[in-house]
């Protein structure tokens, strides 16, 4: 099944739908529905005017009714997936364009289309479109009526909501949360990993960016962890869980070109495994954008969450810490092309000098073994948690 493209009538945005399953077309007051025998149901909205708070406390208040599998809100976007019986919806709303533009789409949970991967790929599409069209809009045409908290918010979808988006997520608390049970762990999330038997760990600065609570979830238990170092301009932060006998990392230096590496981490929690995700790539080359010399390029895939991540060498050393991946979407729009498989990870020398300079040990590894992939995952499922930031 692929996807095509398909632009708003009222509006500079777009929209990837899937082709070949027979969707019909039917132009709304708000924009297009899409419906096919296949039981999925599309909707792509403008709605002028709109507030994003009020609109997400409107479709909140639907969803209630139902099974709340996943919310987010920020800024500039919400989403939000529920379940009905046997039907899930998911909704995605951005601000923009004086207003709020978004699509809903519904599958039923039991359908091979597989509802759940379509609606992640069509928000990450999705999403980096709106992005495009807010830096090439002027800021005057993004002012107007959406000024007013009692702007009308869109109606309650007629057609039904999917699981999440590449942002924040809502884990469900594990057995033995030391949190209020009642409590969900919305909020940002990315990966990290222990470099101290005590409970010190190791993730991005811009992971725990302005969080007022963090988390650190290990092995079905929700430890809270304190920030106790950062460093913003190398995007590196310390937690520390005070939870002692954790498994600690080896650090290793110098990660060479064309080196096996392993990425192990939580990527868009909530969606895929919340045991974790384990790829295997190479070092593509020593140097990031611009030539930028504290970071690594790789080929393994990482995906929204990776960040903060362990980047092992294969006998399960830590050469780097993954940060970033290329906006493939945005580099298509300029070249017509889309780049694959280039990642980037802050180098091992980089972490192991923040460490130095914070009064923090680690211990340093070898390469004197060389495990079997598998064997190199459950390595790192000993030392990598997920961590989550409530805003």
């Amino acid at each position: 099944m692929g996807l095509k493209e398909i632009s708003h009538p009222a509006a500079a945005s777009r929209l990837w739908v899937p082709a070949g399953i027979g969707l019909s077309q039917i132009p709304t007051k708000s924009g297009y529905s899409f419906a096919s025998s296949s039981g999925i149901a599309i909707s792509f909205d403008y709605y002028p005017g709109s507030n994003l708070s009020a609109s997400y406390d409107s479709l909140l208040r639907y969803a209630g009714q139902y099974q709340i599998v996943y919310k987010v809100k920020k800024s500039r976007f919400f989403a939000l997936n529920f379940l009905d019986n046997n039907r899930n919806t998911y909704a995605r709303y951005e601000a923009a364009l004086g207003g709020l533009i978004g699509f809903t789409i519904s599958w039923q949970a039991d359908s091979p289309l597989h509802g759940e991967r379509l609606s992640t790929v069509m928000s990450d599409l999705f999403r980096a479109n709106v992005e495009l069209l807010q830096e090439r809009v002027p800021p005057s045409a993004l002012v107007g009526a959406a000024t007013s908290a009692s702007a009308n918010p869109p109606p309650a979808p007629s057609v039904e909501p999917p699981p999440a988006p590449q942002q924040a997520v809502s884990p469900p608390p594990p057995e033995g949360n030391r949190t209020d049970p009642a409590e969900s762990l919305t909020g940002d999330t990315g990966s990290g990993f222990f470099v101290t038997p005590s409970g010190q760990l190791v993730t991005n600065e811009h992971v725990v960016h302005e969080c007022k609570t963090i988390a650190v979830q290990f092995h079905n238990v929700t430890l809270p962890a304190n920030l106790i170092a950062r460093d913003p301009a190398n995007d590196l932060a310390v937690l520390d869980t005070h939870n002692p006998g954790m498994t600690a990392v080896s650090m290793r230096e110098s990660a060479r070109l064309g080196e096996g590496i392993a990425v192990f981490g939580f990527p868009l929690n909530g969606i895929l495994s919340s045991g974790g995700n384990f790829t295997l790539g190479n070092v593509t080359a020593t140097s990031g954008l611009g030539d930028d010399s504290r970071h690594l390029q790789i080929s393994a895939p990482v995906q929204p969450g990776n960040s903060g991540g362990p980047l092992l060498d294969l006998s399960g050393n830590v050469v780097g810490i993954v940060q970033a991946k290329f906006n493939a979407i945005r580099m298509a729009s300029v070249t017509n092309d889309i780049a694959e498989n280039i990642n980037f990870a802050i180098k091992s020398e980089i972490i192991t000098s923040f460490l130095k300079s914070n009064g923090i040990s680690y211990s340093v590894g070898d390469q004197s073994s060389v495990l079997k992939p598998e064997d190199l995952a459950d390595r790192a499922k000993g030392f990598t948690a997920l961590v989550v930031c409530l805003k």
